[in-house]
């Protein structure tokens, strides 16, 4: 059966959550309204986004730009296209070309042709040019040169770089390669202040001075999550083994593959049968049906394999709470998750947003 959309209202509308403004569209245009569901920016727009430090990204004709709540342009509409705005910087797209602007607008790194900027972490962000890779602060400034065959983004303080095909170490915020390039395969970052570490003699782990905390080498190795991290001292062996940062092994595990789906909770998959263990090795989670995928701010969403490439949501006792499916998802802040959903009719026209619970809070068709 076709959900019904139950608001007494002509028009379907979306929460912001930001501001106390919630985006709703009109005939596929958009607005915004406030808590008392009372016009503030009358729909008007092709597309918008969420306010965020009092700037929405909205979409006037064919072009980009940002208004404040008060519907003033702070940043005229002049771009093909923009990120959101975060740590204070935006990218902007025209044609071919990219930029970065603050929020006054004004041009960080000017638009050039041909070159990547990926939104910033830490107050760095990564620059690809010719897939040669470099950073730049929050002001546009050079902290490398673009000279890396390949690197991640900033994570607590550091970040991956490969110096040269196959040679991997880590720079800190200033640029220095803190961590040398000594390494054939590196964790993209130190998680708990250890990172996994490749050489000739296998995987082992090091701390964020470069010294090496276990004495022992393993075929492979996972980052740790809540003092474990997942090893194997033969990637052949279905046996896998957690270890704690003292190399002490806690318990074993058994199957074919093995992913950290978050909070300390490990998914293993074996003959055809789903299986998710907490951080002491309890078994929580064993269907061959459904498949944990992941845990992200307090939703636990699983796979269902009676309907192919639909996602559900469960509660923190790995048990559905709806029967709702959908096949997108975002997640915001205040742990909301806004979703596209499946209907009886293989349909999926009505996006909703839903809180833990399962609960549709408010449900809409999507201007097209």
């Amino acid at each position: 059966m076709k959900y019904i959309f139950l608001y007494p209202f002509l028009f379907s509308f979306q929460i912001s959550f930001s501001q106390n403004l919630y985006r709703y569209a009109v005939d596929g245009k958009f607005g915004y309204m406030n808590s008392k569901k009372e016009v503030v920016i009358k729909p008007q727009y092709s597309s918008c986004s969420s306010f965020n430090n009092g700037l929405a990204k909205v979409k006037s004709g064919n072009k980009y730009g940002f208004i404040d709540t008060k519907n003033k342009w702070i940043i005229a509409p002049n771009f093909d296209n923009t990120s959101d705005f975060k740590e204070g910087v935006a990218v902007v797209y025209i044609g071919d070309s990219t930029g970065l602007i603050n929020t006054k607008g004004e041009y960080l790194v000017k638009l050039e042709y041909g070159i990547q900027i990926r939104e910033p972490s830490e107050g760095r962000l990564l620059v690809i040019k010719n897939n040669i890779y470099g950073f730049i602060d929050l002001n546009g400034e050079k902290i490398t040169e673009i000279d890396f065959t390949s690197a991640s983004d900033f994570n607590n303080g550091f970040a991956k770089v490969e110096v040269e095909a196959g040679r991997f170490g880590y720079i800190n915020k200033t640029g220095k390669l803190a961590i040398p390039d000594v390494y054939s395969g590196l964790s993209d970052a130190f998680n708990e202040g250890v990172a996994a570490v490749y050489n000739e003699n296998g995987c082992t782990y090091i701390d964020t001075t470069g010294k090496q905390i276990i004495n022992k080498y393993y075929a492979s190795g996972t980052s740790f999550h809540n003092g474990k991290a997942l090893v194997c001292d033969s990637r052949e062996s279905k046996t896998r083994y957690f270890i704690n940062k003292n190399g002490l092994k806690v318990f074993e595990v058994t199957g074919n593959q093995y992913v950290h789906i978050g909070n300390g909770f490990y998914s293993v998959y074996s003959d055809s049968i789903n299986t998710v263990f907490n951080n002491i090795g309890e078994i929580v989670f064993k269907s061959k049906t459904m498949e944990i995928s992941s845990i992200e701010n307090g939703f636990v969403f699983f796979n269902d394999y009676k309907q192919e490439g639909y996602t559900g949501i469960m509660n923190s006792k790995f048990e559905p709470v709806t029967n709702l499916r959908f096949n997108e998802r975002s997640i915001n802040k205040n742990e909301f998750i806004e979703v596209r959903i499946v209907l009886a009719d293989g349909t999926n026209d009505e996006k909703a947003h839903i809180n833990k619970n399962g609960k549709i809070l408010v449900k809409w068709i999507e201007p097209q």
